[in-house]
């Protein structure tokens, strides 16, 4: 499996400013940046599923469908967990969290708020997976007949309207 240069610098940068955020940055400044992610995520996913074409909606949908639950979820306790922070009223103790959680509770803040991304991107790979052996290949068009109708008519505005042939103005003019 070969990637280009451009993959590899990209895929390492992204691993590196995740890195930086887990493991660099304070507490206070990781939540709002997790925070945003998860409240950016689900408008991606939408937007995809509304406006992708080919396997990628199947992904976005897979994604939806597989990652809901478990954002809500994390969206509920991250509301319960903000307002029991913010009733204590304690700004102090807020700041001071950074020393209550080591590195393993840094790993498992990350993980709860990455979580609901993971499942997505399964549910996505399962609904791929899904659309390549049921969907679009698989399924085979019927052919139309044509119509047995020997009068050829035509919809127009909601009315039939009889199809005009050359040979039919010289009748009409006939029947004048």
């Amino acid at each position: 499996m070969q990637f280009r240069l451009r993959t590899l610098i990209i895929g390492c940068t992204v691993i590196a400013i995740f890195c930086a955020l887990f493991f660099a940055t304070p507490l206070i400044i990781e939540l709002p940046i997790l925070a945003m992610i998860v409240l950016v995520s689900p408008s991606v996913w939408i937007c995809g599923a509304c406006f992708a074409k080919g396997a990628w909606r199947p992904f976005f949908l897979g994604g939806i469908c597989a990652g809901w639950l478990a954002h809500a979820f994390l969206m509920y306790y991250g509301a319960v967990v903000s307002m029991s922070l913010l009733d204590d009223g304690d700004i102090e103790s807020i700041l001071g969290m950074e020393d209550d959680f080591g590195l393993t509770g840094r790993i498992w803040i990350a993980a709860a708020f990455l979580f609901p991304g993971l499942l997505a991107f399964l549910g996505g790979g399962c609904g791929v997976l899904i659309y390549r052996w049921c969907g679009n290949g698989s399924v085979a068009k019927r052919e139309t007949e044509p119509s047995k109708i020997h009068e050829p008519y035509v919809v127009v505005e909601t009315r039939m309207t009889p199809v005009l042939r050359p040979n039919d103005e010289a009748r009409m003019t006939n029947i004048e």
